[in-house]
C-alpha cells in the first residue's frame, strides 16, 4: 500500500466496530479525508490524542481500496481547551460539521483550510458567538452561498426605509417593493445587514477589534438559522444544541 504524509484538522470522528474509528479531516493538499483509526478508541492507542475533535495534525496514512488507513499521527495542537469547555466546545462542533457539509471530499483548498484553522484558534480569543458567526458567514461565502445584501436579490434595486427584508429562500435582501416575493421573508435592521458584510470580509488571521451589538447578533444567528438549511438542504445536526446554549 502506497503511504503518503498530510496535514490534517479532525472535522468529525465516528465509532467503528469494537475499537476503532473513522476520522473526517480537512487537509490542505487533499482535501476532505476520511481515514480509518485502528484501535483509535483504546485510551493507549497511539492514535488516540490525535483522532479526537478538532485536533491539528500531521498524518502517515496508507491508501487502501476502500478508506484509506490512518498509521502515524503528531499532533501540532490538540485544542483540547476547546473541547474542555462545553459552550467553545459545542460551537467548534457546529463550525467542523458546517465544513463537513459545505466542503466536497479530496478537493484541496490550502486557503480554506488555513481558515479553518485560524477559526479554532479564533475560539480561544472572541466571544464564540460571534466567532460562530463570522465562521458560518466566511464559510457560506466559500461554498458560493454569500447572501446579496447590497441591493434587492428580487429586482435589484437598493433597500427602502428603516427596515429591509431577508429572503432566506432568495439568498439576500428583499426591497420593500418586493415584499411579496417571499412573504417568510424576516424583517432586518439595515445595520445588521451592513454588519453581515463587514463580518463575511473580516481578515481572521488578523480580526480587528470590534463592539457588535447585542441585538444585530441575535438578527445574525437568525438569518444564518433560517439561510443555512436552505443552503445545505437540511438542518445541522448540533443546530439544536446550539440555540439551546444560547437560551
Amino acid at each position: 500500500m502506497a503511504l503518503y504524509k498530510a496535514e490534517g484538522i479532525v472535522l468529525r470522528t465516528r465509532a467503528w466496530g469494537e475499537a476503532d474509528r473513522i476520522v473526517t479531516l480537512i487537509s490542505p493538499l487533499r482535501g476532505k479525508l476520511k481515514l480509518m483509526a485502528k484501535g483509535a478508541r483504546r485510551p493507549r492507542n497511539r492514535l488516540a490524542a490525535g483522532t479526537q475533535l478538532f485536533s491539528y495534525m500531521e498524518i502517515l496514512a496508507a491508501a487502501g481500496s476502500g478508506l484509506d488507513s490512518l498509521s502515524q499521527c503528531e499532533i501540532k495542537d490538540s485544542f483540547r481547551d476547546l473541547r474542555d469547555d462545553l459552550e467553545k466546545m459545542t460551537y467548534g462542533a457546529y463550525i467542523a460539521e458546517l465544513v463537513d457539509e459545505l466542503v466536497p471530499e479530496q478537493e484541496p483548498d490550502e486557503t480554506l483550510f488555513a481558515l479553518v484553522l485560524q477559526l479554532f484558534s479564533l475560539l480561544r480569543q472572541r466571544n464564540p458567538r460571534i466567532v460562530v458567526v463570522i465562521a458560518a458567514l466566511k464559510l457560506l461565502h466559500r461554498a458560493g452561498y454569500r447572501p446579496r445584501v447590497g441591493s434587492c436579490v428580487h429586482c435589484g434595486g437598493p433597500g427602502t426605509g428603516d427596515h429591509a427584508l431577508f429572503s432566506a429562500a432568495l439568498g439576500g435582501m428583499l426591497c420593500a417593493r418586493c415584499a411579496a416575493a417571499d412573504t417568510a421573508a424576516m424583517q432586518t435592521a439595515p445595520a445588521t445587514l451592513g454588519w453581515l458584510e463587514r463580518l463575511t470580509d473580516l481578515d481572521a488571521a488578523a480580526p480587528e477589534k470590534f463592539s457588535l451589538p447585542l441585538t444585530v447578533l441575535k438578527e445574525l444567528e437568525v438569518i444564518l438559522g433560517q439561510y443555512i438549511p436552505h443552503c445545505l438542504e437540511k438542518d445541522l445536526k448540533t443546530d439544536k444544541f446550539l440555540t439551546s446554549l444560547r437560551d
